[in-house]
């Protein structure tokens, strides 16, 4: 969940404001970087400028750690515009230019006037110019470069199919899920900004969900801040209006015995016993939290305010935990080999997938259905109202 992905389109999660450029580079002082560096300085970049603030990069300013070709590949998936500037019959352009097209991208092509046109990209619209351009020439060549730009940004980043009908782009998955070994490979300061860029809503489902309550737990952010959850939670609520949903087993849920499994009966009991005095506490944490903000709600001077809900299961199995924000989810399964919540794997999916969609639905259904049950048991002692 790399930080500097800052937007979506569709369901592709893109750097909003990087234009990657694949060009001609060579050796430094060489002809040909004298020639890049001058399209790049005196077009691309301007006309980026005029279409609306873009950052153009190559290949070899990216200053990241790590093999330069995955992260040309980021790039290509990734930033919200591809420029490629076609010169001195460079293969790398060309080779760059189709993994672009194989990923779906809109890519924006400038020609140079020696460049052959090669049968394959004949039929591609391009913005041809010379390498002797200035005054008003050049001025009118970056004004055309942004008017194509402009044309791409308003098309979706990436499309939906490629070459044919039934090839799905380069990446599509990386961008829309991620998969991790297990869910303590989620690093910390990456789990918190889940929660700090959520605007709207924050659900959370769990057994017990009591490692979020312990004040002694605390999460260092990537600006060096130090966070208990709880604060976070306060923050988004009072501050940015965001409402957050908590679902949890009840201790007398009869299914919680059956999400324990243990070698021998007095490890499952000892197991069954702490497993349930942790629903107990954390939900009093939690209720205690949730009149806290009650009372804290008067605040928001401009009268807007988030909530928090929280649901106890009597009925029903909680077969994973979940992170939800309307961004995005991370789901990881219970799994009775692993002692551990950390140990088993997780899925992390983004917002506009069907996965998501769905867990979201699942995420709101269950805590309704729930309250419903619940009504029905105490007023009838069953959940079927008798039919007379």
């Amino acid at each position: 969940m790399p930080a500097e992905r800052e937007s979506k389109t569709g369901t592709a999660v893109v750097r909003a404001n990087s234009a990657f450029v694949i060009s001609p580079i060579g050796a430094p002082d060489s002809a040909e970087r004298r020639h890049a560096d001058w399209v790049l300085k005196s077009i691309i970049q301007p006309a980026c400028d005029l279409a609306g603030g873009l950052r153009a990069d190559r290949g070899e300013q990216i200053t990241k750690q790590g093999q330069i070709m995955d992260q040309v590949l980021d790039s290509l998936i990734d930033d919200r515009l591809v420029i490629a500037v076609l010169a001195f019959e460079r293969p790398n352009v060309y080779y760059e230019l189709a993994l672009a097209m194989a990923a779906g991208r809109h890519v924006v092509i400038l020609r140079h006037s020696k460049e052959k046109r090669h049968f394959d990209i004949a039929g591609f619209r391009t913005v041809n110019y010379a390498d002797d351009l200035e005054g008003q020439a050049l001025t009118e060549k970056v004004a055309e470069l942004a008017e194509h730009l402009r044309t791409a940004l308003a098309q979706d980043s990436h499309k939906p199919t490629v070459f044919s009908r039934n090839l799905d782009p380069l990446g599509r998955l990386y961008r829309e899920y991620e998969f991790k070994d297990t869910f303590k490979e989620i690093d910390t300061p990456d789990y918190l900004e889940v929660f700090r860029k959520a605007s709207k809503f924050i659900g959370l489902q769990g057994i017990s969900l009591f490692h979020f309550t312990k004040s002694s737990f605390t999460w260092n952010a990537h600006d060096h801040s130090t966070w208990t959850f709880f604060q976070v939670v306060e923050g988004k609520i009072l501050f940015d209006a965001v409402d957050v949903i908590v679902v949890l087993m009840d201790e007398n849920n009869s299914a919680l015995p059956h999400l324990l499994k243990f070698n021998n009966r007095g490890d499952f009991t000892r197991s069954l016993k702490e497993v349930k005095a942790e629903i107990r506490q954390s939900f009093e944490a939690w209720s205690d939290l949730e009149a806290e903000l009650e009372g804290r709600r008067s605040q928001r001077a401009d009268g807007r305010k988030g909530s928090l809900k929280i649901h106890r299961l009597a009925h029903g199995v909680v077969n994973y935990r979940l992170t939800l924000t309307e961004q995005q989810a991370i789901l990881t399964p219970y799994m009775n080999i692993f002692p551990y919540n950390s140990r088993p794997p997780a899925l992390i999916c983004r917002e506009g997938t069907t996965f998501y969609d769905r867990l979201y639905r699942e995420f709101i259904d269950r805590a309704v259905s729930n309250e419903m049950a619940t009504a029905a048991l105490n007023e009838h002692g069953s959940l079927v109202m008798n039919q007379k």
